[in-house]
């Protein structure tokens, strides 16, 4: 798969309807599969703002295949 999640952009996964931010993608250095780095991403007083939890790291396949839904940029 070649296509790159542009970073910054936000989305939403559709089985916890919780809302992530892209930071970029990379690849895993073991076997060249194309991962996205993400972070969890909350409405806060009138804004949204990252939460200080973990950063998640997932493969571009699975990130792509429909579990998350695009709703906007940054």
């Amino acid at each position: 798969m070649s296509m790159e999640v542009p970073a910054e952009s936000i989305w939403r996964h559709v089985k916890t309807q919780g809302l992530y931010m892209v930071l970029l993608n990379a690849r895993m250095e073991a076997d060249t599969t194309q991962v996205v780095v993400y972070q969890s991403y909350v409405q806060a007083e009138h804004h949204y703002a990252f939460t200080t939890g973990t950063v998640w790291v997932r493969p571009l396949s699975e990130f792509a295949d429909g579990r998350f839904e695009r709703v906007g940029p940054l």
